[in-house]
């Protein structure tokens, strides 16, 4: 063996010895918060460990993420397999991303090497496996695919590398992996966008200035091709099942205004947290000035990568990395999305190219014989370390909390006790939040559904609705103390008995009944045509009471302030204690902003509902279509239905309206 392949083969041992210790390091950190959270999930992991149920027992195969067309099911596919050899679990859902994370990791250094050396890509590879709590933290998420897709990005950053600096000669090849790639990563999550677009465009002039134009466009075309290919789940799902191209309905750009208010949100609150200065949904620095601090070092990374630029064989590969950075603020803030800078998890696509550009900033930094440029290199690379450390540790540390469910009262960490007693009550279906519902039902393994109680009406698995319909099934509400007592006072103040039972942070109301000893039994009362004013689409307010859901009352107009409905009640009629307020296929003209008020047989007007403050005043039962509305019997002269929100684009529509009363002695 030659001294030139011998010493190929030592460096190539040495680089794959110093991937998996730093994979290790890397895993030993997600696996201590792991550990340190029991492996405890959120709803929005429970669907994909249900998805992944769903799939290991032989159901068809989902192609997007229950109830949402632009998330692919790749995650839930793998955690299928993750239970049939580890067993059905949180452990093995969240495995899926933990190994993922370690590739991530693994990718980096591959990508790195192609821009610097050794030591800049072990300094790119450090910052990745010991990271920012965001990273640290959606490494061990099981949300739908972000890891995966940062993985399946950064792969596609280094095919498009390898073709920029002449690794592969058969380019035709590398474009259609390349575009199979890229193609998978546009069916697992579109964010995608933030390497197609940069690789799209530094390719498409390099193949046109190296190859001319007829073999750049044939090449491309292979490239094209594979894409498709790659994406063909997603094709399928929009071109050939109905409502067709239900995907696109979320490309919905933001307007000029929107897009300024999301690019001050991109780096004063969501760079910051990237970087690791933050916390998730925190507007408070980890340390006094560590926003600043990690501006100042990513200045001079941009400015050092910059100037390397000019003498660096690789320039065309860090002008491909550098234009990625330039695209994302412009797509984040250009998106719908961009709301979302204090939860910036569609900015994760960063850390495919965060670390590399300090890798190779902190490599030419130490080639300089001047020995301060060569400590400032150490100092920023330390400093970034101390950050990544305070943001995965200080305080509550990266360990997320449960999601919020009733002001300000969370999801309980552990649901042993409750699960218990429902079990004990042969119960096999509840009446809960979003939040708690899709936790109980893969931790029950289904054994306990859901129907969905109050917000977010987020519908994820339309089986668990129908389920509540069955008459047999009994009505059982699982609810946080403080919204019991809001539902308590209101199931009193009705003439319910009921029975309710606290577990831990939850309580539990169930035994649900009438008193019809009081004579208290809900009556509709009839309103005719004649007896309705409306504000707006006066015309049209037959159709509220015509028993058919095909046809509406609508405001002609988009929703505005002051829009209201007057429902005069006629003398004869009983204390009006409830009404039922029917959207039927017209959910999305629902009120941004409801109010409902009575006038008591003196004049005065009294609120009975308002959803500007979050709960009904007495009890409100909320379906998705049906408002089923109820309050304390009141003899009343007329009731209006008044809409205080703004909508530049939707009407008010009301497919039936019905009024329910009570007799009183």
């Amino acid at each position: 063996m030659s001294a030139d392949i011998l010493k190929t083969y030592r460096s190539f041992v040495a680089d794959i010895a110093l991937v998996i210790a730093l994979v290790l390091l890397g895993l030993g950190l997600r696996f201590n918060l792991l550990y340190q959270m029991n492996a405890v999930i959120d709803a929005d992991e429970a669907i994909v460990g249900l998805m992944a149920k769903h799939i290991a027992e032989g159901k068809p195969w989902p192609i997007f993420y229950y109830g949402q067309h632009y998330m692919g099911s790749f995650e839930a596919i793998l955690a299928a397999t993750s239970f049939k050899f580890l067993g059905y679990s949180s452990w093995a859902l969240k495995a899926v991303p933990l190994i993922f994370s370690g590739i991530h990791i693994a990718l980096v250094y591959v990508l790195a090497r192609h821009v610097t050396d050794r030591r800049g890509a072990t300094v790119a590879s450090i910052l990745t496996a010991f990271g920012p709590s965001a990273l640290v933290l959606w490494s061990t998420m099981a949300r739908g695919g972000f890891i995966e897709l940062v993985v399946i990005g950064t792969l596609a950053l280094i095919l498009a590398s390898r073709i920029i600096l002449g690794q592969s000669l058969q380019i035709p090849r590398q474009l259609f992996f390349l575009g199979l790639v890229l193609g998978l990563g546009w069916w697992v999550n579109n964010q995608i966008i933030f390497y197609l677009a940069p690789i799209g465009l530094v390719l498409g002039v390099f193949l046109w200035w190296a190859k001319g134009f007829v073999k750049s466009f044939q090449y491309g075309s292979l490239g094209i091709f594979g894409f498709f290919i790659g994406g063909s789940p997603f094709w399928y799902a929009n071109f050939f099942t109905r409502p067709r191209f239900q995907s696109f309905f979320l490309f919905e750009r933001a307007s000029f205004a929107d897009v300024l208010s999301h690019l001050r949100g991109f780096f004063a609150e969501a760079l910051p947290i990237i970087f690791g200065a933050r916390q998730f949904w925190s507007l408070n620095d980890i340390f006094q000035g560590s926003s600043i601090l990690v501006y100042v070092v990513y200045a001079v990374v941009i400015l050092v990568v910059v100037w390397g630029c000019k003498r660096s064989e690789q320039k065309l590969v860090l002008c491909l990395l550098l234009l990625f950075c330039l695209g994302l603020p412009a797509i984040f803030s250009a998106s719908q999305f961009g709301s979302l800078s204090q939860a910036p998890r569609y900015l994760l696509p960063a850390y495919s190219v965060l670390f590399v550009l300090f890798g190779s900033a902190f490599s030419s930094l130490q080639s300089f014989r001047f020995l301060p440029v060569k400590l400032l290199g150490c100092l920023m690379f330390f400093s970034l370390l101390f950050v990544n450390a305070m943001s995965n540790f200080a305080g509550a540390g990266a360990i997320p909390g449960q999601p919020f469910v009733f002001k300000g009262e969370r999801v309980a960490e552990d649901h042993s006790k409750l699960y218990a007693w429902l079990d004990s009550q042969n119960y096999s279906h509840i009446l809960t939040n979003y939040w708690i519902g899709y936790r109980v039902a893969f931790e029950t393994r289904e054994r306990i559904t859901f129907s969905r109680y109050r917000g977010p009406w987020v519908l994820r698995i339309p089986e668990y609705e129908d389920l509540a319909h069955e008459s047999f099934r009994p009505e059982v509400y699982v609810l946080t103390k403080t919204e019991a007592d809001t539902v308590v006072q209101g199931f009193s103040q009705l003439g319910y008995h009921f029975r309710r039972t606290n577990l831990g942070p939850y309580s539990v109301i169930d035994l649900v009944e009438r008193d019809l000893s009081q004579g208290n039994e809900l009556h509709e009362v009839r309103v005719m045509p004649e007896q309705i004013k409306t504000s707006v689409g006066n015309d049209k307010v037959s159709a509220l009471l015509d028993a058919n859901l095909g046809t509406r009352w609508a405001s002609g107009m988009p929703q505005n302030q002051g829009m209201v409905i007057d429902i005069q009640i006629a003398p004869e009629s009983p204390a009006i204690s409830g009404i039922d307020i029917d959207y039927g296929f017209w959910l999305h003209d629902a009120p941004r902003e409801l109010v409902i008020e009575g006038m008591d047989a003196d004049g005065e007007w009294c609120v009975l509902f308002d959803t500007r403050v979050g709960e009904a005043i007495d009890y409100v039962l909320e379906k998705e279509r049906l408002w089923q509305i109820r309050f304390a019997p009141m003899a009343m002269r007329q009731l209006r239905l008044s809409q205080q929100g703004e909508d530049n684009i939707f009407d008010w529509s009301i497919a039936e309206i019905s009024l329910f009363g009570v007799e009183t002695s």
